[in-house]
């Protein structure tokens, strides 16, 4: 006699330790600020300029320096290696805030899709069938994860902000003198961060997750997860350019709000002023250099991630470190013992 489990079908398994997740995505995290931190500095700093970079009638040339005050203020001449060196402003923050950031979001949304599949997968099978059931398990975890997101690193994300767009309001003091100095603050806009970050996550979760399964098409169930190199860059740069126009307009109202600049003002009030004085289309400031830097480091992250955690996996499985597994599908012993006994007592001798 056998007996299945009703969740046996949707029993989760883990694609790699969640260890070895955590620790690849931090990896990818520190990696990613050290080459990706110029470029966001730039968009960030487009993103809380007011003037008008572009009307029509002004020329190249001040157009160029137009978007140059936007970045480095009017500080005049500046060499080469003054400019890196004001981009890299707070880069230390950056590195730990990245490390945590990365390790959190991307490893905590694979634990807490596979908490959702084993407990309520039956649920999204039946409601989305199993094929879209997938998609919304990601975009639903992810959207868990950014939500939970904002109240525990908000603050660290708000001083790498300061130092990439308003320097003076953080020169010459040490991280744990901007803490206990700012308190609250750096707690500014956590409403506006819990929506952008659910909105992003989720975004960048969901359609990673489409492109693997409508486009790059697992060969087999047992190899579900095992994609090429090409197919996971290609499908975490759809997904990671998708995440950043969606959640744009929501990233400018919580990145004005976190550069100290709009003391006193909600986000409505904020979102009223840009559009008013500067147009429906500053809510995409920025979103060029965006598109072409933190889309491409969203990508880098997720593929490092995965690559870095598959290879430690591996190191894992061959030490004594026990790899978490579904619950077992076989019936509790007492349970066995108890119809085992059941078919003794009922069962019909022949005379």
């Amino acid at each position: 006699m056998s007996i299945t489990r009703h969740d046996e079908k949707h029993s989760a398994k883990y694609n790699h330790h969640p260890i070895a997740t955590f620790v690849g995505a931090s990896a990818a995290g520190a990696f990613e600020t050290v080459l990706f931190y110029t470029p966001e500095a730039i968009a960030r700093r487009l993103q809380v300029n007011k003037t008008r970079l572009y009307s029509p009638g002004i020329g190249a040339p001040t157009f160029l320096q137009n978007v140059k005050t936007a970045i480095f203020g009017n500080t005049g001449k500046m060499s080469f290696v003054q400019g890196m060196r004001d981009l890299y402003s707070g880069l230390g923050v950056g590195i730990v805030y990245k490390i945590a950031q990365r390790g959190y979001k991307i490893g905590g949304q694979k634990v807490v899709e596979h908490e959702l599949n084993k407990h309520g997968g039956h649920i999204y099978n039946d409601w989305f069938g199993e094929r879209n059931a997938r998609l919304m398990l990601a975009g639903t975890s992810g959207m868990l994860v950014g939500i939970g997101e904002a109240p525990l690193l908000l603050p660290l994300d708000a001083i790498k902000v300061r130092y990439q767009t308003n320097k003076n309001s953080v020169a010459g003091k040490g991280f744990f003198t901007i803490l206990l100095e700012q308190r609250t603050k750096l707690y500014q806009g956590l409403g506006w961060t819990m929506l952008r970050n659910a909105v992003g996550s989720c975004t960048l979760f969901m359609v990673n997750t489409a492109m693997k399964e409508y486009v790059c098409k697992p060969r087999h169930e047992k190899y579900r997860e095992h994609y090429s190199l090409p197919e996971k860059i290609f499908a975490s740069s759809v997904a990671a350019l998708t995440s950043v126009l969606v959640s744009n307009p929501l990233d400018i109202l919580k990145t004005r709000i976190q550069s100290g600049k709009e003391e006193g003002k909600s986000g409505l009030k904020i979102a009223g002023e840009l559009l008013y004085k500067e147009g429906g289309f500053a809510f995409f400031k920025g979103v060029t250099t965006k598109a072409l830097a933190t889309a491409p480091k969203l990508t880098f992250a997720l593929v490092v991630a995965d690559s870095m955690a598959g290879w430690i996996s591996k190191q894992i499985e061959n030490s004594d470190l026990p790899r978490p597994t579904a619950p077992p599908t076989s019936p509790p012993a007492d349970l066995v013992e108890l119809i085992c006994m059941e078919n003794e007592l009922f069962s019909v001798k022949p005379r």
